[in-house]
């Protein structure tokens, strides 16, 4: 089950904490900062905050009858491979 309107707010509230890191990565290339700056990490902090609050409610949502136990594992068999390569 895809709750689709939530996975599009959680796609904003990334967009914004990406936006904030390419923000501050330019203002340390080019010594400048200006209200741009100000304003990207204003919505990079907000969308941090966003994003996990988003994926607590997911994550609930979907796997209401599992036990924490398992789901770290299904998600660590999931995602640790990737590391290891």
């Amino acid at each position: 089950m895809k709750l689709w309107s939530l996975q599009i707010l959680r796609f904003f509230a990334a967009l914004g904490v990406v936006s904030a890191h390419a923000l501050w990565f330019a203002r340390n290339a080019t010594g400048q900062g200006g209200a741009l700056f100000d304003i990207g990490n204003a919505l990079g902090q907000a969308g941090v905050d966003v994003f996990f609050v988003l994926s607590g409610v997911i994550i609930a949502t979907i796997a209401p009858a599992m036990r924490p136990e398992d789901f770290a594992f299904k998600r660590l068999r999931r995602i640790y491979p990737i590391y290891l390569v």
